[in-house]
């Protein structure tokens, strides 16, 4: 998640408007629109320690550093919050930052989070009317997709292989390999493969 907006407070919040849970990862805040610059928060990708720089007051006390799961390096930050909150120090997780950035100077964040039921209850910024970025909901629930291929048969293995091209799972159901080119047209070679 790439946002622009407009730096109003010496604080940067991260907390959900709801109670929940939330993994994010990569934290970066760049002043003006050059996201290869200089990150203004500290260890934004949660690599250390959470304590300094990040503060958490009562509400955020389950959010820690896990290392189970990671966009990037080996650990992110599972944001858990009791009750919803609001931009201020009393209730979210938050950083004070330390630069010399003038009020209403552009700036840019960026992060990543793990998409989930909460995920649309995230908030990162600041407070008043400066850069709020809220994280959208869960993707869309993925369809069914129905594929054919033609090949020939060269070995005289009694195996059928699937291979997924990236990560993640898959389903597969209704699975036919029958002799000849015509799909769906022959007896099906395969056993239990509905």
């Amino acid at each position: 998640m790439v946002l622009t907006g407009k730096y109003t407070s010496t604080n940067f919040y991260i907390y959900l408007s709801q109670p929940g849970a939330v993994l994010i990862d990569d934290v970066r805040l760049f002043q003006g629109t050059d996201t290869s610059g200089t990150n203004l928060l500290s260890n934004g990708d949660f690599e250390s320690a959470l304590n300094p720089p990040w503060r958490r007051p009562a509400n955020m006390s389950n959010s820690v550093i896990v290392t189970d799961v990671a966009h990037s390096g080996s650990s992110s930050l599972l944001v858990s919050a009791v009750a919803g909150a609001a931009a201020s120090t009393n209730t979210t997780l938050w950083q004070p930052l330390i630069n010399s950035l003038t009020n209403n100077s552009i700036v840019t964040l960026s992060y990543w989070y793990l998409p989930t039921n909460n995920s649309s209850k995230l908030l990162l910024g600041f407070s008043g009317s400066g850069l709020l970025s809220s994280a959208g909901g869960i993707p869309p629930t993925p369809t069914w997709t129905y594929c054919t291929a033609t090949g020939k048969g060269t070995v005289t293995n009694s195996l059928l292989y699937f291979f997924p091209s990236g990560t993640g799972e898959f389903y597969l159901d209704d699975i036919k390999l029958v002799a000849g080119s015509v799909p769906e047209s022959g007896v099906n070679l395969l056993t239990n493969g509905d």
